[in-house]
């Protein structure tokens, strides 16, 4: 990819209306929804194929809801997982593939990215150019194009769209993970 590459908006801006309280999202390269299930302590024979008003209507809280975008497995988790189970749960589920996990609660969103067991970068996107890992750097072309604040000198302005839904635009400039609101709110392997 060239720096002068402009990718069509990816259409991330509907994730603020449908979940706009705390909540995980992940994706795994090439893991089948009913391996996240269990990798999230749930059984995938009692899952459900639910939409996310039927989800609300039927289980309330808590609720793991699983499902495929290509080649990723994606997960909506409210289950309140700890914390310190999710890096487990990375960990392991990007053995010998990757992982993208968004965390985001009332105050403050976090994102991780794991390949192969490792922790390559993460940041809180509203404070992007502050980021650790393995390789910190690894997604900054594609966090820029987004509108990510990259560079704590340079992007003085703020972001001038959320800050989610240019942190998931990110993932799909440099991963090609693409989700609708069709898919993500319609039916989906529920626990």
């Amino acid at each position: 990819m060239t720096g002068d590459y402009q990718a069509e908006p990816a259409g991330w801006d509907w994730i603020d209306e449908e979940y706009p309280t705390a909540f995980t999202l992940m994706f795994v390269r090439g893991a089948t929804p009913e391996r996240v299930i269990e990798a999230l302590g749930a059984d995938p024979a009692a899952a459900e194929l639910l939409t996310a008003e039927a989800t609300e209507l039927t289980l309330g809280y808590p609720w793991v809801r699983v499902g495929r975008a290509d080649e990723w497995a994606f997960a909506f988790d409210n289950s309140s997982v700890k914390f310190s189970e999710l890096g487990r749960i990375a960990r392991e589920l990007s053995a010998g593939t990757d992982l993208a996990l968004l965390v985001s609660g009332p105050n403050m969103d976090y994102f991780y990215y794991f390949a192969d067991g490792v922790e390559v970068t993460s940041f809180e996107p509203l404070l992007a150019h502050d980021r650790d890992g393995s390789d910190p750097d690894r997604f900054v072309p594609q966090m820029r194009q987004a509108g990510l604040p990259v560079e704590r000198d340079r992007d003085r302005a703020g972001p001038q769209r959320s800050p989610r839904a240019a942190l998931l635009e990110t993932l799909t400039l440099a991963l090609g993970i693409r989700l609708s609101r069709e898919v993500a709110m319609g039916p989906l392997l529920t626990v």
